[in-house]
């Protein structure tokens, strides 16, 4: 797994939030953390130029214990939230390779077009994970890899993305281009 773009981040307080588990999760009435990280060493110019793709968008969870959340660890991430106490962290995009998909626009909700007006295959995304010192993920290869099959699962069902094999009977030119993904 190649790890790309990595950065000491701090977090975004005014773009992250407090979430609470859906009505339908088996951990309703608990919350979880969703945090924008932002480059550290990154000026205003740098930002005005790259905008939202500067950012890295991760969800961190409580401690889940003989399948209830721990309310010690979910407690303990809302006060260092709160307090504006979270500590700096090393992140990176992990590139994991996907069957080939056809996306969305998030913008004009249609299907990404390449540049001969056919649908553009992605045959990879970039996950965000966390990194030790040293550059290495904190995250093992499988469960990166779970969560990104999870999450394509999830996006075809929702119509966001489509296998391309099942949505176009010719397919398009392969395309290796990375959408960078929250």
């Amino acid at each position: 797994m190649e790890i790309i773009n990595k950065q000491l981040c701090e977090v975004s307080y005014e773009m992250s939030k407090i979430v609470d588990y859906k009505p339908t999760s088996r951990f309703a009435g608990h919350k979880y953390l969703s945090l924008v990280l932002k480059p550290v060493n990154q000026n205003i110019l740098a930002t005005a130029v790259l905008g939202s793709r500067s950012t890295y968008t991760k969800n961190f969870f409580p401690l889940v214990v003989n399948g209830q959340v721990d309310a010690g660890c979910e407690k303990a991430l809302i006060d260092a939230f709160n307090a504006k106490g979270l500590p700096q962290i090393n992140v990176g995009r992990a590139v994991v390779e996907i069957p080939p998909t056809y996306m969305k626009s998030s913008a004009t909700k249609a299907f990404v077009m390449d540049s001969n007006g056919k649908p553009r295959i992605y045959t990879t995304v970039q996950m965000v994970v966390l990194l030790d010192e040293n550059g290495n993920s904190l995250e093992d290869e499988n469960t990166v890899r779970n969560n990104v099959d999870r999450m394509r699962a999830q996006r075809i069902q929702q119509g966001i993305w489509a296998p391309a094999a099942a949505a176009h009977p010719e397919p398009a030119v392969l395309d290796d281009t990375e959408p960078a993904l929250p």
